[in-house]
């Protein structure tokens, strides 16, 4: 779980959603503030199955990951040229799987 920080204050996405379904962003001022909720969120984290963390949390890997390819240098040079560019067509394909869907209300039953 990535945290920032600006030399004052310290933030991170929350593994716990927010009442309207989204990551909540957490946030600290002091660093011992901020260790002890890192440290309760590391430990829900830590709780969950493997399959719902690759389900509720891969869209934000894959969203930290596009905005700093630096995470990714781990990787030889030539795999990284590969992945780079799937990851925005990774998110789509996450975001879309993870979209409710509802028939299209114009068309009729037959072609729903």
């Amino acid at each position: 779980m990535p945290a920032y920080t600006d030399g004052e204050k310290s933030w991170w996405t929350s593994p716990e959603l927010s009442d309207s379904g989204a990551h909540a962003l957490s946030s600290a001022v002091t660093l011992p503030m901020a260790a002890e909720q890192l440290a309760a969120h590391y430990a829900i984290l830590r709780a969950r199955p493997a399959a719902s963390l690759l389900d509720s949390e891969l869209l934000l890997i894959l969203e930290l990951v596009k905005g700093d390819l630096s995470l990714i240098d781990f990787l030889p040079g030539w795999v990284q040229v590969l992945v780079a560019p799937l990851i925005p067509t990774a998110i789509a394909a996450v975001a879309g799987y993870r979209a409710e869907h509802e028939p299209r209300p114009d068309l009729p039953m037959s072609q729903r």
